[in-house]
């Protein structure tokens, strides 16, 4: 149930998928079979101007995550870049659980927050729209913390 919950916002499939190097995969039929999990994220769409009436604001897929069903902790990305699963979830005005893994995103049925890439960055900030972060470990209360307050973002919620 959770899965197919999941598989309504964020796209998936079981493909074969080997190493491409630097947390990174590439399809192959010799790889290991694997969740293919797309990274949604929000981005704005207007035929005007940003700030126009008509502007929607939808969800798109980023970036694509193998989770490979051996061994789900040893999740790669597609290319660089993702952020995080769930991110979507931060706009909706409802309290966010933080989870550690994918996995653990995805027993939660997509209803979590999942960072995947803690470097230093503008998308921080977007965490800053969320209602409330709900950290699931002391590590990960930590971990936010320090990140949301390296780029110097006030603490709204701790």
């Amino acid at each position: 149930m959770a899965l197919a919950r999941i598989g309504q916002s964020a796209p998936m499939r079981v493909i074969y998928a080997e190493p491409a190097g630097r947390g990174l995969y590439r399809p192959s039929f010799a790889g290991s079979r694997c969740l293919q999990v797309a990274v949604m994220e929000a981005a704005e769409v207007s035929p005007f101007a940003a700030d126009s009436p008509d502007t929607v604001e939808i969800n798109r897929v980023a970036n694509l995550i193998a989770i490979p069903l051996a061994k789900p902790e040893r999740y790669r990305l597609r290319k660089a870049g993702a952020f995080a699963l769930g991110l979507p979830l931060v706009w909706s005005g409802r309290p966010v659980d933080v989870v550690e893994t994918p996995l653990e995103w995805l027993r939660a049925g997509g209803n979590a927050l999942c960072i995947l890439d803690w470097t230093p960055s503008w998308r921080f900030r977007m965490l800053m729209d969320a209602s409330e972060l709900r950290p699931t470990t002391e590590f990960l209360r930590i971990q936010l913390r320090s990140a949301l307050t390296r780029d110097g973002l006030p603490i709204a919620k701790d």
